[in-house]
């Protein structure tokens, strides 16, 4: 599950409300994107635009809005990870688990620039989204 830990920059944003995509499931924490016009989850290399804050069991005309926080370039994210991630990994940037909620230690196309990590398995992580 994502979330966010920090603020680089002053000020906080707000919640948004935006319409989900009919049928789709959502879980708080889950990274997600606008596509056609409504929510779904983000792809493993894809930089996600919006963390998810609530749980949907299915999208639908009477729950379409989903309470969303933005990501900005100055958050700073923690993350359960997959696997262990290891310190040699930090400065790097890794993929997204095709779930929406953990990061992988794959770094072919991430989108996810580790800044720390604790080592363990799965490794909690901190980072920030490449925009």
């Amino acid at each position: 599950m994502f979330r966010i830990v920090g603020r680089l920059a002053a000020g906080s944003e707000p919640y948004k409300y935006l319409p989900g995509t009919d049928a789709e499931t959502f879980t708080r924490g889950e990274a997600l994107v606008m596509s056609g016009g409504a929510l779904t989850k983000c792809g493993a290399t894809v930089t996600p635009q919006y963390i998810c804050n609530e749980d949907v069991a299915a999208a639908t005309p009477a729950k379409q809005n989903i309470s969303v926080s933005v990501i900005r370039e100055t958050d700073e994210i923690e993350v359960i990870a997959t696997e262990a991630i290891a310190q040699s990994v930090v400065g790097s940037v890794v993929t997204l688990h095709t779930d929406g909620l953990k990061v992988t230690a794959t770094t072919t196309s991430g989108v996810f620039r580790v800044k720390n990590t604790d080592g363990l398995t799965p490794s909690t992580v901190v980072g920030v989204f490449e925009q």
